[in-house]
């Protein structure tokens, strides 16, 4: 299986992130240069309770956490950009694959974590 393969060789992964929303897209920052992902190029979107899935395709995508958000305001804010940006293609309530997904990814993070720590 190389999921867990590729995020345990990933340094970048767990690094601090910053980012912003607006009516073009979302930008993602790290120390190392900034993402940014059109509304455009947004395949679909999946609004889970403490997160928010958005497809580039069908295989890539990207997880946006509620604890990257400020406050609750901040964070529905950011869910009803999402419902607007992306008509017709999001998704409230998620299926089985992407709710086994979004769980694998939380817990390969998570494990990361703790294997990183001293």
């Amino acid at each position: 299986m190389a999921g867990p393969r590729t995020f345990a060789t990933d340094q970048l992964v767990g690094e601090e992130q910053t980012g912003e929303a607006d009516e073009q897209g979302v930008r993602i920052s790290t120390p190392h240069g900034t993402a940014s992902l059109p509304w455009s190029t947004v395949y679909k979107a999946v609004l889970l309770r403490d997160a928010v899935v958005l497809y580039q395709s069908a295989q890539m995508l990207r997880i946006v956490s509620r604890a990257f958000f400020a406050d609750d305001v901040t964070w529905q804010n950011f869910r009803e950009l999402v419902i607007s940006s992306v008509p017709g293609r999001v998704r409230k309530q998620p299926g089985v694959a992407t709710f086994v997904l979004v769980l694998l990814a939380f817990v390969l993070f998570f494990m990361l974590y703790l294997w990183t720590q001293p």
